[in-house]
């Protein structure tokens, strides 16, 4: 993660929780842009819980989204926010994120729902062709249902667990481009609905 990366989302907590204020928002949603390696698990916990901390104070849930472009895996994530012990405290849950950090599906069973946040669906394929890394790979996502990912077994687990909180389609990719925002939207919609019909047997 490179240092002009990290200046365009360094952004302070004062400034974060006035948006929050005056958008009415009730969460907030963390990534962690610090380079891999640069911290122990027990410094990211502890600022983690300064965070929560903090947020609770705006009764704000604060939620960590796992990123293995910067080396974390749910299973991580997961610890970070057992070690802050914070009751606003959970998880983004975002199926990319989920298959390029070869996660597990064993880990997110584990997971009480309530502290899965936010479900985030795309799409993509299970390996990434040869010469393409994880970093070429963010910007060209898919509608879910469009590859190989697992979806409709994240959603049966989830359903399971009571982890289908506020579940949407999260696609960034060179597609979008010529579509307008209307049909972005309507195939987002159509294309989460059916993975949830086909993984709920409706």
């Amino acid at each position: 993660m490179d240092d002009a990366y990290i200046a365009t989302v360094d952004t302070r907590q004062d400034r974060v929780f006035a948006l929050c204020a005056e958008l009415g928002c009730r969460s907030i949603s963390l990534n962690a842009t610090f380079p891999r390696g640069s911290m122990s698990i027990e410094a990211i916990i502890e600022d983690y819980a300064k965070i929560c901390a903090a947020s609770a104070r705006f009764d704000l849930d604060c939620s960590l989204e796992f990123i293995p472009l910067w080396g974390a895996t749910l299973a991580m994530a997961w610890q970070f926010v057992q070690g802050a012990g914070a009751s606003n405290g959970g998880l983004v849950f975002d199926t990319r994120h989920f298959v390029r950090g070869k996660s597990d599906l064993a880990d997110l069973r584990t997971i009480p729902g309530d502290k899965i946040h936010c479900v985030q669906l795309n799409d993509g394929p299970l390996v990434l062709p040869d010469g393409v890394t994880i970093k070429d790979d963010r910007y060209d996502r898919k509608f879910p249902g469009d590859r190989q990912f697992p979806n409709v077994e994240i959603v049966r687990i989830l359903s399971e667990t009571g982890g289908l909180n506020q579940v949407g389609a999260e696609v960034f990719s060179p597609m979008l481009k010529d579509m307008s925002s209307k049909k972005v939207g309507e195939i987002s919609r159509t294309s989460v609905a059916v993975v949830l019909r086909i993984a709920m047997g409706m």
